[in-house]
């Protein structure tokens, strides 16, 4: 389990600066929320409202964003749901290498601390085992 959680130490910390680094040109998301009844179509629209919203104003707040539009409406007329996305990003190579860069280094000495010490790691797993 150690493992595991310095693994995703590492990439949780080379997504971060990644994404600091990535300009979203342009978000479009049109959804039309339908169901068989009226009244399920109303509180389903109701929930993706409440999910949607909230989800693009935390995205679009923290990555760099030029364009965005949000379209979500009820459709009572149709049985199924629909939806249409398209997301433009763009990221220089150079930054998309610093951020990764770090992280293969840190996984590489992390696996050759495991091959140098493998007994460490035998104990740790046999004592969860039992």
């Amino acid at each position: 389990m150690d493992i595991i959680s310095e693994f995703a130490s590492i990439a949780t910390g080379a997504a971060k600066n990644l994404f600091s680094h990535v300009v979203i040109q342009r978000i479009f998301v049109d959804i039309a929320v339908a169901d068989e009844d009226a009244a399920q179509a109303a509180i389903s629209y109701g929930c993706t409202c409440s999910v949607v919203y909230p989800a693009m104003a935390v995205l679009v707040t923290r990555v760099k964003c030029k364009d965005y539009h949000i379209h979500i409406a009820p459709d009572f007329n149709e049985k199924e749901s629909r939806i249409f996305f398209t997301c433009e990003i763009k990221a220089k190579l150079l930054f998309i290498l610093s951020s990764m860069l770090p992280a293969l280094l840190k996984s590489l000495m992390l696996l050759k601390k495991i091959k140098i010490n493998p007994t460490k790691i035998k104990k740790t797993t046999d004592k969860a085992v039992h």
